[in-house]
Parts: C-alpha cells; sequence; structure tokens
C-alpha cells in the first residue's frame, strides 16, 4: 500500500516501462502544466516523479477532489449514527437561514447534496461578491429543479461542510477523517482553508501531499478497508464508488462525466477523484491500477484533465499484461524521474530585448488592468517587470526560460477566502520570447491557492499590446485584459 511506501518495478506489476515513458512524453509534448504524478498496481508503487520545484514534501492545493474526502467523512458520521442518508440538511443550517425557505429547500436530504442533486443554483452563481456562499445559496427565492432530481454540479459540498461542523459540536470533516488519517499514515498537519465566514471550505480546501492524495485515494479504492480493517462501512463506499445519478451533459462523450456517485465521479473503468487544475486520482477497480497527479492547469475552458485521463487509459491501463523482467526502458525510466521539467513556448532571449531593456511604456488610461506604465529590466539570467496598478507599485523577477520561485506582489487570500493576506502567495515567474516580438510572461502561483497568469507583450515601433489573462479561484481577476501602450516620450 502507498502507505508503507512499497515500491516495485512497473514491470514486476504487468506495465512496461517503456509506456510510462510515452506517458510522459506525450505530457511533454501537449505542455501539460504538471506538479507530480504516481502510478500504483496491487498496492505497489511503480512510479512516482516530481516536476522542477516540486518534491514529496510540497503541500499542494487539492480543489474539488476535497469533495470526495468530504463524501468519506459524510460515510463516518452515517456508521456513528450522526446522520443518515435522508436527513433534511436544514436541521443544521439554521445559523445560514435568514428567511423563510422554499420548500424544495427544507426537503433537501444529505443524500441530495451527496449527489449534486440539490435544488438550488450553485453559490457562485447567487453570490457576485463571492463571500457569503452558503448563506446566499439557500435563502435564495429561486429553485431550478424538483429537490433530488437531475445532477447539477453546485453547492451541495460546502453545505454540507458546514452540516458536519453544526451536527458534531464543532468537528470540521477534516477532524472526522483524522483517525482515517492515522490509520493511513497520513500528514498530521493537513489542513482545509476556510471559506468566508469561518467554515470548512468543503468543496475546495484540503491542502496535502501528493503521497497522502494517493492513501487517500488508494483507501476509496479499497473501498473503506486498510490492513484487514473496514474503517467505512462497505455498503455506503459501494454507492459512493457507483454511479447514481448520470452527468452526461454535452452531446460528446467525456469519460470523465460519465456518472456520479458521491462527490466521486463514475468513469467507464472505475471512478475518480478531480479538482480544479488537474488534482486527478483515477481508480481502475478491475485491474486495481491507480493514477494519482497534482497540476495547475487552470486556464480557462483548459481540458487538460481529460487528455491526462486518456493518455493513462491508453498508454499504461489498456497495456497492462504479462511483461518481463526490466530492460534498458527501467533505467531510462529512473534518470527520466529525476529530471522532470515544466513546459515552455518560446525561446530565452530575442534580439527585441537588448531594444526594450530599462525602456517604459506608458499604457493608454482605459485599460482593462489599470495599469500606468511598465518596464522590464534584464540580467543575463532573468530581469524584473516593474508597473503600477492600482493597488500600487509592483515588481515581479523572473528567469529566462526557467521558472524562479519567488513570491506574487498581491495580497490575496491565506487559510480563509475573501481575507486578504499578509504575506504574498509563493508562485514561479519565467519569460521566453514566442516570436521576435512578443514576449511571454508566465505566473504560476502554488501555494494555498493555485492559479496562472500568462501576459504577452507585443512591441512594435514604439508601441506595444499587452494581453493577459488569469485563471484559478479568486485570483488573477485583475489581471485580466488587454491593453495599448507607448513609449515614454
Amino acid at each position: 500500500m502507498v502507505k508503507d511506501l512499497i515500491f516495485a518495478s512497473p514491470e514486476s506489476q504487468g506495465i512496461k516501462s517503456e509506456d510510462i515513458l510515452q506517458f510522459i512524453k506525450e505530457i511533454e509534448y501537449q505542455k501539460i502544466n504538471m506538479h507530480s504524478f504516481m502510478m500504483l498496481r496491487n498496492g505497489k508503487i511503480i512510479c512516482e516523479g516530481y516536476f522542477k520545484n516540486f518534491d514529496k514534501d510540497f503541500k499542494h492545493r487539492l480543489y474539488s477532489s476535497t469533495k470526495t474526502f468530504l463524501a468519506v467523512a459524510i460515510g463516518v458520521l452515517i456508521d456513528r449514527g450522526v446522520l443518515t442518508l435522508k436527513t433534511k440538511v436544514v436541521k443544521y443550517l439554521k445559523p445560514l437561514i435568514h428567511t423563510e425557505l422554499l420548500k424544495e429547500v427544507k426537503d433537501m436530504t444529505v443524500e441530495d447534496c451527496l449527489t449534486m442533486s440539490h435544488p438550488m443554483l450553485d453559490h457562485i452563481g447567487v453570490d457576485l461578491d463571492g463571500r457569503l456562499w452558503n448563506v446566499n445559496c439557500i435563502n435564495n427565492p429561486r429553485i431550478i429543479k424538483p429537490t433530488g432530481s437531475c445532477f447539477q454540479y453546485g453547492a451541495g459540498a460546502n453545505l454540507l461542510g458546514v452540516v458536519v461542523e453544526v451536527a458534531t459540536g464543532g468537528k470540521t470533516f477534516v477532524d472526522v477523517l483524522r483517525p482515517i488519517f492515522d490509520e493511513l499514515g497520513m500528514d498530521k498537519d493537513i489542513r482545509c482553508v476556510k471559506d468566508y465566514q469561518g467554515y470548512s471550505w468543503a468543496g475546495s480546501g484540503i491542502v496535502c501531499t501528493l503521497r497522502d492524495y494517493a492513501k487517500f485515494g488508494e483507501f476509496v479504492l479499497n473501498q473503506g478497508k486498510v490492513n484487514g480493517k473496514q474503517l467505512v462501512s462497505l455498503s455506503y463506499m459501494k454507492k459512493m464508488t457507483s454511479q447514481q445519478k448520470s452527468a452526461v451533459q454535452a452531446n460528446n462523450y467525456v469519460p470523465l462525466k460519465h456518472g456520479y456517485g458521491y462527490f466521486t465521479w463514475i468513469t467507464p473503468d472505475g471512478f475518480a477523484l478531480r479538482g480544479l487544475g488537474s488534482q486527478e486520482c483515477f481508480c481502475f477497480k478491475k485491474k486495481d491500477f491507480m493514477f494519482c497527479c497534482q497540476s495547475e492547469t487552470c486556464a480557462p475552458n483548459d481540458v487538460a484533465d481529460t487528455k491526462i485521463y486518456d493518455l493513462v487509459k491508453l498508454c499504461i491501463y489498456d497495456r497492462i499484461g504479462r511483461v518481463k523482467k526490466e530492460g534498458k526502458a527501467f533505467k531510462e525510466l529512473k534518470e527520466k524521474l529525476q529530471n522532470l521539467n515544466p513546459p515552455f513556448y518560446g525561446a530565452p532571449t530575442s534580439r527585441f530585448e537588448q531594444i526594450i531593456d530599462g525602456k517604459t511604456y506608458v499604457l493608454d488610461s482605459h485599460n482593462e488592468m489599470k495599469w500606468k506604465y511598465f518596464r522590464f529590466d534584464f540580467t543575463e539570467t532573468g530581469g524584473s517587470l516593474t508597473y503600477e496598478n492600482a493597488r500600487g507599485v509592483k515588481s515581479i523577477s523572473f528567469n529566462k526560460g526557467s521558472p524562479l520561485k519567488s513570491t506574487f506582489p498581491e495580497n490575496y487570500y491565506d487559510w480563509q477566502a475573501h481575507v486578504p493576506a499578509n504575506r504574498e502567495l509563493d508562485s514561479f515567474h519565467s519569460v521566453e520570447w514566442i516570436d521576435e516580438n512578443t514576449l511571454l510572461l508566465r505566473v504560476h502561483i502554488a501555494d494555498v491557492a493555485l492559479g496562472s497568469m500568462y501576459a504577452r507583450f507585443s512591441f512594435k515601433d514604439n508601441k506595444v499590446g499587452v494581453a493577459s489573462s488569469g485563471s484559478g479561484e479568486f485570483l488573477f481577476y485583475q489581471y485580466t485584459g488587454f491593453a495599448y501602450g507607448e513609449l515614454e516620450k
């Protein structure tokens, strides 16, 4: 088990090292910004890799994979008799109720939330300032469907996070899971980001290492059993990891939206824990195989999660069979796993670097990012971008063609959403020339929050066009837009 960190060669578990090398090659070719990954077969770790700047001790945000952790915690409370699947959640939501609730909301059960068949709009849709999610969700005078009917991804997890804390007299779902974490040998410091009101951000907030994520994923794959102990009832785990609702929503077949269990995605070959930015744990039950990764692919409309699933299935899972002993490829794989690098799109230098070095460009006053000016100052290996926006003069240091570990010069949130942090979040910064006169600045925040900002600076004569886009929950809103500028006279 992952708990025992038992490693084995891929070949000893029916998988070719050549196939894993091909998987890595495809990840690189498709420029998927993966931070780490692990593969397991029959309870043995056959492959574990960390990309540059990440390692086994890095604590990574899991986003919506958190929901599956919460589902297990609900199973624990059902086993204890604290809750049932048919418990009406309003019983435990009194701190949030400000109006007379609609009947559909009053009738909503624990199981309705687990299967995303609650009757309300998503919390984001009813609360544009992104703060009082749960309050506005249940007090919203509009329902979108009958309680317990069709699947619609949304607010169920955050509501159940509140239910857990009220029903247990203040214990969070992480507290409820602590005995299981201990049994699995998971870190003592696993935490969950809190929402604006101080409740656990139960749909998004878990932060843990890759190994801890894999330990928990294997626990779910093993249907709640570890070392012969059934820690959560088998009947509940079977329901949790089998289809309770159809999740098909488009005119094409997407394996990762095949169906939904209890806060768990059902696939044709098993089930998956999934989080924003490709925090994936794919569990293939028939062949006792699991793939787990942590990434940052938060760009709008990104389909990296489906790409990763398809690559795992086509390169690895579909090829599992009888394999002879390790060969040359096994040695190559071990070497490759020690030298995994993030994707890049261009060249580290261009002749335009000398032209723009140290020059100030003044931007039009109506630009969407509200920047007044910017200036690049280059060194041999990196440099800095200085700019002034609505919050003052800022500076971003970077490397050329490789990520520089630094911090991002804004006060986003730390361990509580929408509460400004008293520190800057850890991030990685790099620049590259994607054509002769276009410089791409990339910022990747990797902290209690994950997100990315891609800013393109295209120079022509004494003019510049800036196109910037940011992604990630509640990050980079002020860094998205277009701007026109000219060289300072």
